[in-house]
């Protein structure tokens, strides 16, 4: 790990992520609209996009919305209203698209279309612009999502300032925070790790912090940056973050067949559930290289802990693993038992 210098004050984000009494933001925050496929239009289709495009490109919005509106198909109608306003935007109207979008009656459909606008318009260095639309959507998560976008782009060209500027301006904590959590994820995926290190360290709440970090551990996880990765996930205070970052890492280095460093990180792990989770997945490892007494003794020490240190509903979960691990081996006693005792637990529910 490289020492993490003191914070210099073009990238001082202190102050932007502070401590909040409550510990759980909303899922909206992490759970934006995926975005959707894109569709083959008919001829008629086609012709009636092009029909609507020239419409609004003159100003004639409702007469747009109103003729793409006999567009049986949602997702088609969906693509070409977003294709006009991605069309308008592109042609130097950015001010008539937004327009357009307003007018159209479904609010989800709406705030999706605007999350694509100021996407696009971010992308073509327009960041005020991009953060003026994205203002328009309504729904708080999902506009939260849309601006770490942008911010994220901005840390990809080099506009850290910029991008740490923008959070400060988030319309609430929560928003600041996970912001600011995108943009230190960007820079750990564009290989400024320290700068990411850094920005971690400043934010004050536990939850936001300890999410940061695992995100940051992923991403040097998926760059093969092992050790980087396993000495922040160390860092990690809260409990949840730190077991999941380091059973991730466990899990990738097991799936490599490297199974000294897999059982390393089952030692680092605290919580009896994901020593046990890791167990099983080493396990299923070494089964499938054919090293079946390694994984017979794996399998045995991850049933003990799931014996002896579980409450009864993580107990069912991971006996099922266990189970289904010892039929693969042949173990079909072994397994029988196991859901034997599955049954005889679920009974008392």
């Amino acid at each position: 790990m490289q020492a993490t210098p003191a914070l210099s004050a073009p990238i001082n984000s202190s102050g932007i992520c502070l401590k909040e009494a409550s510990q759980f933001p909303s899922l909206s925050t992490f759970l934006p609209s995926l975005p959707r496929l894109s569709v083959s239009l008919s001829l008629n289709e086609t012709a009636l996009l092009n029909q609507a495009l020239e419409l609004a490109n003159k100003g004639k919005l409702d007469e747009a919305l109103q003729l793409t509106q006999s567009i049986s198909d949602e997702e088609k109608r969906f693509y070409i209203w977003n294709e006009i306003a991605r069309s308008l935007a592109a042609a130097n109207q950015i001010s008539t698209s937004v327009s357009f979008v307003q007018k159209i009656a479904d609010p989800a459909i709406r705030s999706e279309i605007f999350g694509n606008l100021a996407r696009s318009i971010a992308l073509v260095g327009k960041t005020q612009q991009a953060l003026e639309v994205a203002a328009n959507i309504e729904n708080s998560g999902q506009r939260t999502w849309v601006v770490s976008d942008i911010t994220t782009e901005l840390v990809a060209t080099g506009k850290l300032s910029e991008s740490l500027e923008i959070a400060k301006n988030g319309q609430n904590n929560s928003d600041k925070c996970s912001i600011l959590r995108s943009i230190a994820v960007k820079l750990a995926e564009v290989g400024r790790v320290s700068t990411a290190l850094q920005i971690a360290d400043t934010m004050e709440d536990n939850f936001w912090q300890s999410s940061t970090f695992n995100n940051i551990s992923s991403k040097l996880l998926e760059s093969q940056k092992i050790s980087q990765a396993v000495e922040i996930a160390k860092k990690i205070t809260d409990e949840y973050y730190q077991n999941s970052a380091l059973e991730e890492i466990g899990n990738s280095l097991a799936r490599q067949n490297k199974f000294p460093q897999a059982l390393g990180i089952v030692k680092v792990i605290n919580s009896p559930e994901y020593k046990a989770k890791l167990l099983v997945t080493i396990a299923t490892q070494y089964r499938k290289v054919a090293r079946n007494p390694e994984a017979l003794a794996i399998l045995a020490q991850a049933l003990q802990i799931t014996n002896e240190n579980l409450e009864s509903y993580t107990k069912i979960s991971l006996w099922r693993d266990i189970s289904d691990e010892y039929r693969r081996l042949k173990q079909l006693d072994k397994s029988l038992e196991i859901l034997y005792k599955i049954d005889a637990l679920e009974t008392l529910y």
